[in-house]
């Protein structure tokens, strides 16, 4: 997100934790804005407005104008059942104009109860193929970067970032 605001876009997120916004901020070094907009906290400090709560009680109007998302976590954080409800949502909230980079990863049946859950290249087609057109951008071995994984028994890893367009 940072890299981003260098770039000179406005970024808004959603994030359920509290503690991984203030987290955020101060990392950044920025002091936050707090108000309540609705069912969620909204934390605003230069190009960064975060919305902290249920993402599934997101307002339409929250993305208005976004050209981009960037999902680096929260797929692959949802067990198996809240995906479509997640994908649905997601695609309901963000502009017809908006590109999606997803991140995903894949490790074999089993191997952990997760998360991060093993999100596989099937069910990216099914959650978003009927909307959008989905592009592999990049495939990478992302066990030599993940300790945490490796210790908790991962054999093989696979990081996906995948490309999404809405249809026409």
């Amino acid at each position: 997100m940072v890299w981003l605001a260098e770039q000179g876009h406005q970024v808004i997120g959603a994030e359920l934790s509290e503690l991984a916004v203030r987290d955020f901020f101060k990392e950044s070094g920025l002091s936050p804005t707090v108000t309540e907009g609705g069912p969620f906290r909204v934390f605003e400090a230069d190009a960064f407005k975060i919305y902290q709560g249920d993402f599934f009680a997101l307002p339409v109007d929250a993305l208005l104008g976004v050209v981009a998302c960037y999902d680096r976590a929260a797929l692959i954080a949802l067990p198996p059942e809240m995906r479509p409800q997640y994908a649905a949502k997601l695609s309901s909230v963000l502009p017809r104009e908006a590109v999606m980079l997803t991140i995903a990863i894949e490790y074999p049946d089993g191997e952990i109860a997760g998360p991060p859950f093993s999100v596989a290249r099937e069910e990216v087609r099914t959650l978003y193929g009927e909307l959008f057109d989905i592009e592999i951008l990049e495939e990478r071995d992302g066990l030599a970067a993940s300790d945490n994984l490796k210790k908790r028994g991962v054999t093989k890893l696979e990081e996906i970032a995948y490309v999404l367009r809405r249809k026409a």
